[in-house]
């Protein structure tokens, strides 16, 4: 509006037409789909210099280093409908995506990408494709991958080379480069809706059972477990540990879903196959599973490692990482989280009282 209008309005019109303004302002700061339109050329690329089916760019999260405290440098891949992209661990098939940083201090400094942490994984979803009973882990819609680096502060630029493949009824491999100069200061609103976007996918991040307050355990149907095994076990989750009063009321449910990390999917064909309350413990509950160990192992396992997504109380979801120790024969199993054959697990083919059935977890077809 005109200031020449804004001066025939009436203080309290002025006054509201500010609130609206700001109002306006931040919505768009908090709505996850608005532009990035205020991000440097470089720092996006552009649909046909890439691919038509899918936009990235490199945002930049600044809050945490005022005291040169470290940052976050992230890619946030904006998928077409329909199309998809990979975990760090892909499943049966795809490729994980690459990300490759460098950049330069204030002071002409060269980093490198040992300079920056590694990088933090969303939980992914599982998924089959095109007819097939294969399945993969990975993201639809949108997903941002994201890297802390130490002394943010004092960064003047920084440069991802990336690889990702992407899939619908066909894969493509994209690669490309993106450039941001951090002496640039981006819009305010660019700056909160970067900000709300690494928020967002943060929380999506599994986080480790002490983190949540829960205690895990493994036990399993046989001492020693050779290549070639078919054997039962279940993962205790033990809710509120510590009893502190702002634990998360992690209940095990039909919805749980395991995705295992590579040395794990490697070796082990695995399904959920029922939750139980312990018949000793009842703030813990047991999530059962079948599993079979590959025949052709040259190694095996050491742990049973990967993230387990399951639900609280109120519908929540809560992505665990897990790295529980495995009896494999003539390796001596390590850390005091295991217990071999209790005397309450039932024979190979049952479940215990209270136990209900489930599968290893909802595949949404892409």
């Amino acid at each position: 509006m005109p200031s020449r209008d804004l001066q025939l309005l009436s203080g309290s019109h002025v006054l509201l037409y500010i609130a609206i303004s700001i109002a306006m302002v931040a919505a768009c700061a908090n709505d996850d789909a608005a532009d990035l339109d205020g991000l440097p050329k470089s720092a996006s690329t552009e649909s046909r210099d890439v691919s038509e089916h899918m936009r990235a760019s490199l945002l930049v999260d600044a809050s945490g280093a005022d005291d040169n405290a470290a940052g976050r440098v992230g890619v946030l891949f904006e998928l077409e409908a329909g199309w998809h992209a990979y975990w760090q661990n892909p499943g049966e098939t795809g490729l994980p995506p690459e990300l490759n940083w460098s950049g330069r201090r204030a002071n002409g400094k060269q980093i490198v990408e040992g300079d920056f942490g590694a990088t933090q994984w969303p939980t992914p979803i599982p998924f089959k494709g095109g007819g097939s009973r294969l399945v993969s882990y990975g993201y639809a819609d949108q997903v941002l991958l994201m890297n802390p680096v130490a002394d943010f502060g004092s960064l003047a630029d920084v440069s991802v080379d990336a690889s990702i493949l992407i899939c619908a009824d066909r894969c493509i491999p994209v690669n490309f480069t993106l450039s941001r100069n951090l002496l640039a200061k981006p819009l305010a609103v660019t700056a909160d809706v970067e900000r709300a976007l690494f928020v967002k996918f943060a929380e999506q991040v599994p986080r480790e059972a002490t983190a949540l307050d829960v205690g895990l355990a493994a036990h399993y149907s046989s001492a020693e477990l050779a290549a070639g095994d078919v054997f039962e076990g279940a993962i205790a989750i033990e809710r509120c540990k510590t009893r502190h009063p702002d634990c998360s009321a992690i209940v095990p449910s039909s919805g749980s879903t395991f995705f295992p990390d590579e040395p794990t999917d490697e070796a082990l064909s695995f399904a959920f196959v029922g939750v139980a309350p312990h018949p000793e413990q009842p703030k813990v509950t047991l999530l059962r599973f079948r599993a079979t160990l590959e025949n052709d192992l040259d190694e095996l396992p050491a742990q049973i490692g990967g993230v387990l997504q399951v639900k609280g109380r109120n519908g929540e979801q809560y992505a665990v990482s897990l790295a529980l120790p495995f009896p494999a024969a003539g390796q001596t199993t390590t850390g005091s989280s295991i217990e071999i054959a209790p005397s309450w697990m039932t024979a190979a083919g049952e479940l215990g009282p209270g136990a209900t059935e489930q599968t290893a977890g909802a595949l949404s077809d892409m």
